[in-house]
Protein backbone atom coordinates (compact mmCIF):
# COMPACT_ATOMS: atom_id res chain seq x y z
CA UNK A 1 0.00 0.00 0.00
CA UNK A 2 2.88 2.46 0.78
CA UNK A 3 3.94 1.93 -3.38
CA UNK A 4 -0.02 2.99 -4.21
CA UNK A 5 0.55 5.49 -1.85
CA UNK A 6 3.79 6.74 -3.25
CA UNK A 7 2.73 6.23 -7.00
CA UNK A 8 -0.45 7.37 -7.33
CA UNK A 9 -1.65 9.22 -4.29
CA UNK A 10 1.07 11.24 -3.63
CA UNK A 11 0.01 14.06 -5.90
CA UNK A 12 -3.26 13.34 -6.57
CA UNK A 13 -5.52 15.48 -8.35
CA UNK A 14 -8.92 15.09 -9.88
CA UNK A 15 -10.95 16.88 -12.05
CA UNK A 16 -15.20 17.05 -12.64
CA UNK A 17 -15.64 18.78 -16.28
CA UNK A 18 -19.07 17.96 -16.15
CA UNK A 19 -22.62 16.38 -15.13
CA UNK A 20 -25.36 16.29 -13.25
CA UNK A 21 -28.90 14.49 -13.41
CA UNK A 22 -30.34 13.08 -16.21
CA UNK A 23 -34.07 11.84 -17.32
CA UNK A 24 -34.97 11.40 -20.66
CA UNK A 25 -38.78 11.55 -21.21
CA UNK A 26 -40.24 8.18 -22.07
CA UNK A 27 -39.58 6.71 -25.29
CA UNK A 28 -36.48 9.07 -26.01
CA UNK A 29 -33.52 7.39 -26.94
CA UNK A 30 -30.02 7.58 -24.79
CA UNK A 31 -27.88 5.53 -26.25
CA UNK A 32 -24.02 5.59 -27.47
CA UNK A 33 -22.56 3.38 -29.69
CA UNK A 34 -18.86 1.77 -28.72
CA UNK A 35 -16.74 4.36 -28.18
CA UNK A 36 -13.44 5.11 -26.14
CA UNK A 37 -13.17 8.49 -23.89
CA UNK A 38 -10.04 10.18 -22.54
CA UNK A 39 -12.18 10.63 -19.07
CA UNK A 40 -13.25 8.74 -16.49
CA UNK A 41 -16.78 8.55 -15.79
CA UNK A 42 -18.89 7.71 -13.28
CA UNK A 43 -22.92 6.60 -14.19
CA UNK A 44 -25.76 6.05 -11.41
CA UNK A 45 -28.47 4.61 -11.94
CA UNK A 46 -31.34 6.27 -9.85
CA UNK A 47 -34.11 4.38 -11.83
CA UNK A 48 -35.45 2.26 -14.38
CA UNK A 49 -32.88 0.29 -16.30
CA UNK A 50 -30.37 0.67 -19.02
CA UNK A 51 -27.39 -1.41 -20.69
CA UNK A 52 -23.83 -0.37 -20.42
CA UNK A 53 -21.02 -2.10 -22.03
CA UNK A 54 -17.21 -1.30 -20.64
CA UNK A 55 -14.81 -2.96 -22.21
CA UNK A 56 -16.63 -5.09 -23.95
CA UNK A 57 -18.28 -6.47 -20.49
CA UNK A 58 -22.55 -5.94 -20.81
CA UNK A 59 -23.99 -4.95 -17.66
CA UNK A 60 -27.96 -4.51 -17.58
CA UNK A 61 -27.97 -1.42 -14.67
CA UNK A 62 -30.64 -1.28 -12.44
CA UNK A 63 -31.47 1.37 -9.74
CA UNK A 64 -28.43 1.50 -7.74
CA UNK A 65 -25.82 0.30 -9.72
CA UNK A 66 -22.67 2.33 -9.66
CA UNK A 67 -20.41 2.21 -12.29
CA UNK A 68 -16.71 3.30 -13.31
CA UNK A 69 -15.34 3.69 -16.81
CA UNK A 70 -11.57 4.43 -16.63
CA UNK A 71 -10.24 6.36 -18.84
CA UNK A 72 -9.40 4.67 -21.91
CA UNK A 73 -12.11 1.95 -22.05
CA UNK A 74 -14.27 1.53 -25.15
CA UNK A 75 -17.90 1.76 -23.40
CA UNK A 76 -21.50 2.30 -24.71
CA UNK A 77 -24.98 2.45 -23.26
CA UNK A 78 -28.57 2.19 -24.31
CA UNK A 79 -31.56 3.14 -22.31
CA UNK A 80 -34.33 0.97 -22.23
CA UNK A 81 -36.83 3.83 -24.10
CA UNK A 82 -40.33 1.73 -22.87
CA UNK A 83 -39.25 2.43 -19.56
CA UNK A 84 -38.54 5.50 -17.44
CA UNK A 85 -35.36 6.31 -16.71
CA UNK A 86 -33.15 8.49 -15.09
CA UNK A 87 -29.50 8.35 -13.45
CA UNK A 88 -26.52 10.82 -12.38
CA UNK A 89 -23.79 11.22 -13.87
CA UNK A 90 -20.21 12.66 -13.79
CA UNK A 91 -17.12 12.95 -16.42
CA UNK A 92 -13.64 13.79 -14.59
CA UNK A 93 -10.08 13.62 -15.17
CA UNK A 94 -7.46 12.16 -12.86
CA UNK A 95 -4.07 13.81 -12.79
CA UNK A 96 -1.08 13.30 -13.11
CA UNK A 97 -1.52 9.20 -13.27
CA UNK A 98 -4.74 8.82 -15.30
CA UNK A 99 -4.34 5.05 -16.16
CA UNK A 100 -4.76 4.47 -12.33
CA UNK A 101 -8.54 3.33 -12.88
CA UNK A 102 -7.98 1.25 -16.14
CA UNK A 103 -4.37 -0.48 -14.40
CA UNK A 104 -6.06 -1.29 -11.07
CA UNK A 105 -8.17 -4.70 -10.95
CA UNK A 106 -11.62 -2.43 -9.63
CA UNK A 107 -14.85 -3.64 -10.68
CA UNK A 108 -16.80 -1.58 -13.28
CA UNK A 109 -19.97 -1.88 -11.08
CA UNK A 110 -20.78 -1.30 -7.41
CA UNK A 111 -23.72 -1.62 -5.79
CA UNK A 112 -25.32 1.17 -3.79
CA UNK A 113 -27.87 0.75 -0.81
CA UNK A 114 -30.61 3.07 -0.84
CA UNK A 115 -29.67 5.78 1.58
CA UNK A 116 -26.03 5.69 1.27
CA UNK A 117 -23.38 8.17 1.17
CA UNK A 118 -23.22 8.40 -2.73
CA UNK A 119 -26.66 9.24 -3.46
CA UNK A 120 -26.50 11.90 -0.98
CA UNK A 121 -22.86 13.49 -3.15
CA UNK A 122 -24.73 13.01 -6.65
CA UNK A 123 -27.85 14.90 -5.25
CA UNK A 124 -25.54 17.90 -3.81
CA UNK A 125 -23.23 18.05 -6.85
CA UNK A 126 -26.01 17.74 -9.30
CA UNK A 127 -27.69 20.62 -7.11
CA UNK A 128 -24.35 22.84 -8.03
CA UNK A 129 -23.07 21.12 -10.84
CA UNK A 130 -23.68 24.29 -13.06
CA UNK A 131 -22.80 27.04 -10.24
CA UNK A 132 -19.67 29.42 -10.98
CA UNK A 133 -19.57 30.52 -7.33
CA UNK A 134 -16.24 30.15 -6.19
CA UNK A 135 -17.79 27.80 -2.97
CA UNK A 136 -19.13 25.71 -5.29
CA UNK A 137 -16.44 24.83 -7.51
CA UNK A 138 -14.53 23.58 -4.39
CA UNK A 139 -17.47 21.52 -3.14
CA UNK A 140 -17.76 20.23 -6.65
CA UNK A 141 -13.97 19.05 -6.14
CA UNK A 142 -14.90 17.85 -2.52
CA UNK A 143 -17.64 15.64 -3.75
CA UNK A 144 -15.42 14.29 -6.68
CA UNK A 145 -12.74 13.26 -4.30
CA UNK A 146 -15.77 11.77 -1.92
CA UNK A 147 -16.95 9.53 -4.55
CA UNK A 148 -13.26 8.46 -6.03
CA UNK A 149 -12.93 7.65 -2.30
CA UNK A 150 -16.53 5.90 -1.83
CA UNK A 151 -16.51 3.79 -5.10
CA UNK A 152 -13.21 2.09 -3.60
CA UNK A 153 -14.48 1.50 -0.34
CA UNK A 154 -17.23 -0.21 -2.04
CA UNK A 155 -14.87 -2.23 -4.46
CA UNK A 156 -13.26 -2.92 -1.15
CA UNK A 157 -10.04 -1.56 -2.16
CA UNK A 158 -7.65 -3.63 0.12
CA UNK A 159 -8.42 -6.43 -2.18
CA UNK A 160 -7.48 -4.52 -5.79
CA UNK A 161 -4.06 -4.78 -6.62
CA UNK A 162 -2.53 -2.55 -9.87
CA UNK A 163 -1.58 -4.86 -12.77
CA UNK A 164 1.78 -5.36 -13.60
CA UNK A 165 2.95 -2.32 -11.57
CA UNK A 166 4.04 -3.69 -8.25
CA UNK A 167 7.04 -1.67 -8.30
CA UNK A 168 8.39 -1.12 -11.48
CA UNK A 169 8.79 2.43 -11.36
CA UNK A 170 10.89 2.42 -8.18
CA UNK A 171 12.78 -0.66 -9.64
CA UNK A 172 13.12 1.05 -12.89
CA UNK A 173 14.83 4.22 -10.92
CA UNK A 174 16.93 1.85 -9.09
CA UNK A 175 17.87 0.12 -12.16
CA UNK A 176 19.25 3.09 -13.69
CA UNK A 177 21.12 4.25 -10.33
CA UNK A 178 22.65 0.62 -10.33
CA UNK A 179 23.85 1.04 -14.02
CA UNK A 180 25.16 4.25 -14.04
CA UNK A 181 26.76 4.81 -10.68
CA UNK A 182 30.24 5.11 -12.31
CA UNK A 183 29.08 8.24 -14.32
CA UNK A 184 28.45 10.44 -11.45
CA UNK A 185 24.65 10.88 -11.36
CA UNK A 186 22.82 14.05 -11.01
CA UNK A 187 18.96 15.16 -9.80
CA UNK A 188 19.15 17.89 -12.83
Amino acid sequence: MEHLNDVYFSNFNAVCNVGGHYTPPVGANWSLAPKTFSQCKFYLVASGSCDISINDQSFVGKKGDWFLMPCGAKNSYQNHRDKPFELYWMHFDVYPNAELFSISELPYRVKVEDGGKAWELFRRYAEISESKNLIDLINIKIILLELIAEYLKLANINDVSIKGTEDSRVDAILRYINENLSQGLSVI
